[in-house]
């Protein structure tokens, strides 16, 4: 029994829950319709796991850079590291070992791809260190991870870049990002900013015109998308709707007080985002493979 407590330690430690962020490795294999191509998916597989012991790496140093203050905080106390359920020592063990494994992965794909597990451990260093106690400049490296895993998903199957998917993944970040925040200031109460230093800068309103902006340039962005960068049929269009579906029905549960706000993983029980996820892909796929 205590060696299987202790493996569910570990997996909360890696938050593998949080893996999902690395999906977005596979848009480039889905959008270049090379999913069936069965080595270019061999590889953006393996790159998805290569950046998920990466994430992993950076959720455990992140846990110990924030110890002290997750033992305060009144939901990351229960957190294995906070809480005492791990070492401080053996969680260090555990960053050299998962690290070790993200560029062991890496070299699987080509001799270049060891670079954005790289970045990704970088840029989520310096967030750890210092960008995230800095108001706006927080969200930007939130979005530079996700446009790095993204990039990685062309390196791995040697695809050009599409400035369409970039700017609607950065858009799509920096959406999640803000609707985190404004959920972060609704649950935490009166100062907020005792947890994350940021939150002095970020008031409500400010933060509900923020997202307003974004979701408007995110919606339109995409629109262009469909009539400009898809292929030669029509389909793509009739997602439109879809988006917007389930950006308001994520606003939704941000502006209820709902965890997903805050835990963004638990869409995935949301029937409604659900099944306009899966409309979504259904239309995608139809376009882009069988139309």
């Amino acid at each position: 029994m205590r060696i299987i407590q202790k493996l569910k330690n570990i997996i909360n430690l890696m938050r593998i829950r949080q893996w999902y962020k690395n999906l977005v490795i596979f848009l480039p294999i889905f959008f270049s319709k090379n999913l069936f191509n069965f080595k270019s998916f061999s590889f953006s597989f393996i790159g998805f796991i290569a950046l998920c012991f990466m994430s992993s790496t950076n959720y455990i140093i992140n846990d110990l850079i924030d110890y002290e203050k997750d033992k305060k905080h009144p939901e990351k106390k229960h957190r294995v590291l906070a809480s005492k359920k791990i070492s401080k020592k053996f969680a260090k063990l555990l960053v050299i070992i998962f690290f070790s494994l993200s560029i062991y992965f890496s070299f699987f794909i080509n001799n270049l791809f060891f670079v954005f597990p790289t970045l990704l451990f970088l840029s989520t260093l310096t967030y750890s260190l210092f960008a995230k106690n800095v108001p706006l400049i927080d969200l930007q490296f939130i979005a530079l991870n996700f446009i790095i895993r993204t990039v990685s998903g062309m390196n791995a199957i040697n695809v050009g870049s599409s400035p369409w998917l970039l700017v609607m993944v950065y858009l799509l970040a920096l959406f999640l990002g803000l609707s985190k925040r404004l959920s972060d200031k609704k649950i935490l109460g009166k100062n907020p900013e005792k947890h994350k230093k940021v939150y002095a800068f970020y008031t409500e309103d400010l933060l509900k015109n923020y997202i307003t902006i974004i979701t408007a340039m995110l919606l339109s962005t995409y629109s262009f998308y469909t009539f400009l960068a898809s292929t030669s049929n029509n389909l793509m269009m009739l997602t439109i709707p879809i988006v917007v579906f389930i950006l308001q029905r994520y606003l939704h549960l941000v502006l209820s007080n709902h965890k997903a706000g805050r835990n963004t993983e638990l869409i995935l029980f949301d029937k409604y985002i659900v099944c306009g996820v899966l409309f979504w892909l259904l239309i995608c796929f139809i376009s882009f493979y069988l139309a």
